[in-house]
């Protein structure tokens, strides 16, 4: 597994999360709280 993968998956899951965000109607730059 290279350091590209890793950079890969991480840019994955904010992406993931931002777009969740979105849907949820939050998706103001600076403020991303992870939600439990």
């Amino acid at each position: 597994m290279t350091s590209y993968s890793l950079i890969a998956i991480l840019t994955r899951f904010s992406s993931l999360r931002w777009y969740r965000s979105l849907l949820r109607g939050n998706a103001e730059p600076g403020t991303t709280e992870p939600d439990a």
